[in-house]
């Protein structure tokens, strides 16, 4: 299946003005990528999708396009209310929040902040655990290793790795210059918002009302006991495991896209009829 093209569009939320790439349809899906991230690495993705279904992905704050440089205030209410803003601007019907990774971090706070707009959620490769030390100190020694900038997307390919399946969307996310490929993030920045978001989100996860699934991928980056956590917590939510690494959404998109539509046709709409009056 073919998704129809995407168009671009900015948001503006105050201070920041965010890159958005949007499809008009219902219900719509708002896509929340992870860290060092973009909207479009969720193409494969939408491409499995059917063409009427919307389409809502951010390019988050300090991240792709939506990054001009400068100081982005990362505080974990802004990247909320940039979702919010998100799904008031585009989205039509019910609603269904798909957090990968770091954009868990934005997707359980809102579902569990704003119930009025979400109305089924998917969590990809996510926990409610606060981030450890050692976590930030293996994303500091990665951001570490990337080379100011990639002479050529071979070098990159090698680089993120020649053979892994996420390595396209990895490299497309980079920006040409005169220099060469280089990141459409600051680094700093990167580390500043899992400061800011990873505080942890036990008590945000247990107000969600929405159905909810979790997937979690075989080669998971996502400790088992939260996991555990997760269910015991929430005991309706559904685990779904698929096999892949912790990019799922780059590794088996038309599997993650199935996940999705089942949310978006079942849970979304349940949810959406149990808030309408007699």
């Amino acid at each position: 299946m073919v998704a129809s093209t995407l168009q671009t569009a900015e948001l503006d939320v105050g201070d920041q003005t965010l890159h958005v790439r949007v499809r008009a349809g219902s219900p719509t899906v708002l896509f929340l990528h992870g860290l060092a991230g973009y909207g479009g690495e969720w193409q494969a993705v939408v491409s499995f999708l059917p063409d009427d279904m919307g389409v809502i992905a951010v390019d988050q704050r300090g991240h792709g396009e939506s990054y001009r440089g400068g100081d982005v205030d990362v505080d974990a209410h802004r990247w909320v209310d940039d979702a919010a803003a998100a799904i008031e601007a585009h989205g039509q019907g019910s609603t269904v929040v798909v957090g990968q990774s770091m954009g868990n971090l934005v997707a359980v706070p809102l579902a569990a902040l704003r119930p009025d707009l979400v109305d089924a959620l998917v969590v990809i490769e996510g926990g409610i655990s606060a981030v450890s030390d050692e976590t930030l100190d293996g994303l500091a020694n990665w951001f570490g290793q990337w080379p100011p900038a990639f002479v050529s997307k071979r070098e990159a390919r090698e680089f993120f790795g020649a053979d892994e399946r996420s390595t396209s969307a990895w490299v497309a996310g980079l920006a040409r210059t005169d220099a060469g490929l280089v990141a459409r993030f600051d680094p700093a920045v990167m580390l500043a918002t899992m400061h800011a978001l990873g505080q942890g989100l036990a008590e945000q996860w247990k107000q969600i009302k929405a159905p909810t699934r979790i997937v979690q991928a075989t080669a998971s980056a996502i400790d088992e006991s939260d996991i555990a956590e997760m269910l015991r917590a929430r005991p309706d939510a559904e685990l779904i495991t698929v096999a892949g690494g912790h990019d799922l959404h780059l590794d088996e998109p038309q599997i993650v896209a199935g996940i999705i539509e089942r949310a978006a046709t079942t849970d979304g709409d349940d949810a959406r009829s149990a808030t309408k009056e007699p």
